[in-house]
């Protein structure tokens, strides 16, 4: 096959457009006579560039653009990506030129002229394929192809891959109408058993809807917008050519509908897992894209002094500043290293500066992702202050213990009805001393003793019963190694598609510390309590408004009086002055009388024994 020469396209007159009737393709009004694109953006779409990447031999696509601009963010690539791959690539133009196609791949970093001198890239014009004697033939030009593809093999090439413009069929050439009968065809008798690989151009506004119908329906692979779609409306060959097609349509939509079912059950939970994950996660979440905050979860928002809405809002800049001078050579070096794909510590700290301008210390586990088809930075946040001070004060007492953990997570798990993991994170299997396998599998009953397990099990009950979730209930666990812990959890029920309870879901834990701390408090209170009730002597505390509030037992056992007759009495009632006491005491509360010990009077049991204090 040669290449088109003639730029414009201009011999080889087609006949022209015209009306077509029901059982023939149909054209719309102002469809393109040939005239050359003009484009005026040069799309940038990162993530349908290394969709097309991923293509291989035997995929067939059709790209339905509905602008130029779409257009030529495919076409061109699709080609560019084949020739660096070391491909044969042969272009069909239509609507477009050969010049222009050529502008485009030198745009692309081609050296057109290269590849067209040594035969990779053939540009032809559709009367030289599609239509070369007048008429389209669907066998006639799958033959085309597949002796082009033997060719390529023969010459040393791993694939054949070809791009063209459909606006030929618009012309009304004799067999026209069998477009989608060539389209079926393919996928039949080329690209399941030749290494080649198309992509079929159909613009969505010059073709009539029925047209781009049967065109879905006939490419297993769809370009639309920047991403390229697995087509589950794609009908198998043999069904599509079938008499009975009307028939088999139905039943293919049918089935398209129960898979299209499973499939948005199937995401409704997996996104349901990470919400709990995100929402219930101790740690800071943020996603920067293009040195923008593109999402940011309630942690991360407190952790800078922000609100969720504002982060979102942050010009570049001003995420910039959001790093300590000092630091952020650091931190947006790693940043443009990962994105480059160049090798990062995947934890690494540093200071941030909060909204009010006051500096923290902050623990990064960052990694590379692909947000909305782009490329982006994902970073857990730990905020370290009260860490980074308490080194920084071991350091200064030159004492080198790390008390501090480097990575302090929340243990997140699902289990079943009957109480058994079937899902779960790293932490918990920390928090329980076993490795993944063990976990897997195993009953709450397995890991704590008959108590906490009735406990568990009338906490769980209850969240089952009412469907309610249960927060910050505390348990006790035994470790592996037969050590226990104190546990914090969080659970929810899990439902499926059907609101049918299949499990529980939950966030723990490990309270340990802060329960031997409180048991410490108590008995410390235990002991005071103690000591204060059996103190040698009476003792008695009250109020701004001169009312007992504190009364030990010594000076219960002398007055003779029960705690309950003392408590919120006034003091001076139980003195034998008790208006001169009432005024002493009164303008003591109030300042206006200097300091004085003992209450200025006798002081009266219950029996009418007097005591002075």
């Amino acid at each position: 096959m040669k290449s088109d020469k003639r730029g414009k396209g201009k011999s080889a007159k087609p006949p022209e457009p015209r009306s077509a009737s029901s059982s023939e393709i149909r054209s719309v009004d102002g469809i393109s006579s040939g005239r050359p694109h003009a484009f005026s953006i040069q799309p940038e779409d990162i993530g349908l560039t290394r969709m097309l990447e991923t293509l291989k031999p035997h995929d067939h696509l059709c790209l339905i653009y509905e602008s130029q601009e779409e257009w030529r963010a495919a076409a061109a690539p699709f080609i560019s990506i084949g020739l660096k791959q070391g491909e044969k690539c042969i272009y069909i133009v239509d609507t477009s030129t050969a010049e222009e196609i050529r502008k485009y791949l030198l745009e692309a970093g081609v050296d057109v002229t290269s590849v067209e001198k040594s035969g990779q890239l053939s540009i032809l014009h559709e009367t030289e394929a599609y239509t070369r004697e007048g008429s389209f033939d669907p066998d006639r030009m799958i033959a085309l192809l597949i002796s082009e593809t033997e060719k390529a093999v023969s010459e040393g090439y791993p694939a054949l891959r070809t791009t063209g413009e459909m606006t030929w069929v618009l012309r009304g050439y004799p067999g026209s109408a069998k477009l989608l009968e060539y389209e079926a065809k393919l996928n039949r008798d080329l690209f399941p058993k030749y290494p080649c690989l198309a992509i079929c151009q159909y613009d969505r506004w010059k073709f009539d809807p029925e047209i781009i119908k049967g065109v879905i329906m006939t490419h297993p692979l769809l370009v639309r917008g920047s991403r390229i779609y697995r087509n589950f409306y794609y009908v198998d060959p043999e069904e599509f050519l079938n008499k009975k097609r009307a028939e088999r349509e139905v039943q293919h939509w049918l089935n398209n509908v129960e898979r299209e079912q499973q499939m948005w059950e199937e995401l409704r939970e997996s996104e349901e897992k990470y919400r709990t994950l995100v929402e219930q996660s101790v740690q800071g979440l943020v996603i920067i894209q293009d040195f923008r905050i593109v999402f940011a979860n309630m942690v991360f928002a407190e952790i800078c002094g922000y609100a969720v809405e504002e982060l979102l809002s942050l010009s570049p800049e001003k995420v910039a500043t959001m790093i300590h001078p000092e630091d952020q050579a650091l931190v947006w070096g790693h940043f443009r290293d990962r994105l480059a794909g160049k090798p990062v510590p995947p934890r690494y700290e540093y200071r941030g500066i909060r909204k009010d301008g006051s500096v923290i210390w902050l623990e990064m586990f960052a990694s590379l992702i692909e947000y909305h088809g782009k490329s982006a930075i994902q970073g857990a946040i730990i905020d370290i202050t009260e860490r980074q001070r308490a080194e920084e004060a071991l350091r200064e007492s030159e004492e080198r213990y790390r008390t501090i953990l480097d990575n302090i997570e929340d243990g997140y798990f699902e289990v079943d009805i009957a109480g058994n993991f079937t899902f779960f994170n790293d932490s918990l299997c920390r928090m329980l001393g076993y490795s993944r396998d063990e976990t897997m599998g195993m009953n709450n009953k397995q890991y704590m003793d008959k108590e906490n397990a009735q406990k568990v099990y009338q906490t769980f009950n209850q969240v089952y019963t009412t469907g309610e979730p249960h927060i910050s209930f505390d348990w006790e666990i035994i470790r592996k190694d037969c050590t226990k812990r104190f546990i914090e959890s969080s659970v929810s029920l899990i439902r499926n598609s059907k609101s049918e309870q299949i499990g529980f879901r939950g966030v723990v834990r490990d309270v340990t510390d802060r329960k031997q701390a409180e048991e410490v408090l108590r008995k410390s209170e235990e002991r005071f309590k103690e000591l204060y009730d059996n103190a040698p002597v009476g003792y008695f505390e009250y109020d701004a408004q001169g009312r007992i509030t504190s009364v030990n037992r010594t000076e219960l056992e002398i007055l003779g009086y029960t705690f309950e007759e003392m408590i919120g009495q006034p003091v001076w009632k139980f003195i034998v002055e008790g208006e001169t006491a009432r005024q002493q005491i009164l303008a003591k509360l109030a300042g206006t009388m200097p300091p004085f010990r003992g209450l200025g009077g006798l002081i009266a049991g219950k029996m009418g024994q007097l005591f002075r204090p």
